[in-house]
């Protein structure tokens, strides 16, 4: 069985994806992410950007590649490997195509797809529902309140305390205790940081990390 080397683009806009469908060929009518063959000589993103130009006149910028496909068609086998892509230049018109659909994650199984490229929408979905345990919460309290495994200080070389946040620290995680355990390690070099105890925080540690203090531009 011969095999089809290919690339096609996941063309992103406003957390939607561009599909296309297909107007010739055993399988009309069924939808794709566009793309085409890649000719001997070509790189999958020279071959990409090519074919987007030919087919939908429009130029693209290639990202990451975010999925490899290897599918068996009764006449041959496709290899596939598909690129996050965006518009750099023109609309995107249909050359080739018998329509086309901008699909939100939603709606991403509303069109009837090839079979390898049913793959890639399967990918699309796991990336996605990855992301989604990703969380961030920003929240607007006094760093001396922070639940957590650590706190990060900015701190002198000598490790003494200061004003502001810093003497915050000191004066809630108790002054002679932290005072003694910054006394016990001696000194932090600037670009390093130490590490210690809470004490009366919340937070488990304190990472006092040493910063640069700039003079006047002319000292490095």
């Amino acid at each position: 069985m011969k095999t089809i080397h290919v690339a096609a683009a996941v063309i992103c806009r406003e957390g939607r994806v561009f599909a296309t469908q297909r107007g010739y060929g055993p399988w009309k009518d069924y939808w794709e992410f566009p793309g085409g063959k890649i000719e001997p000589g070509e790189s999958a993103e020279e071959a990409l950007r090519r074919e987007i130009r030919e087919e939908l006149d429009t130029e693209i910028r290639v990202g990451e590649r975010i999925a490899a496909v290897e599918y068996d068609y009764p006449e041959f086998h496709l290899s596939m490997e598909c690129f996050l892509a965006e518009v750099v230049e023109g609309g995107l018109v249909l050359l080739e195509h018998e329509a086309a659909r901008w699909l939100g994650r939603e709606e991403l199984h509303a069109v009837n797809w090839l079979p390898a490229d049913l793959e890639v929408v399967r990918a699309l979905e796991n990336s996605a529902g990855e992301a989604e345990k990703v969380s961030i919460e920003i929240q607007k309290i006094s760093i001396t309140d922070v639940d957590a495994d650590a706190v990060v200080n900015a701190a002198n070389e000598d490790l003494v305390a200061g004003g502001g946040v810093c003497g915050a620290i000191f004066a809630a995680a108790g002054h002679e205790a932290l005072r003694a355990a910054c006394r016990r390690i001696g000194h932090c070099d600037t670009g390093s940081a130490v590490i210690t105890p809470g004490f009366g925080l919340k937070a488990k540690y304190i990472i006092r990390a040493v910063g640069p203090v700039w003079q006047d531009g002319k000292h490095g």
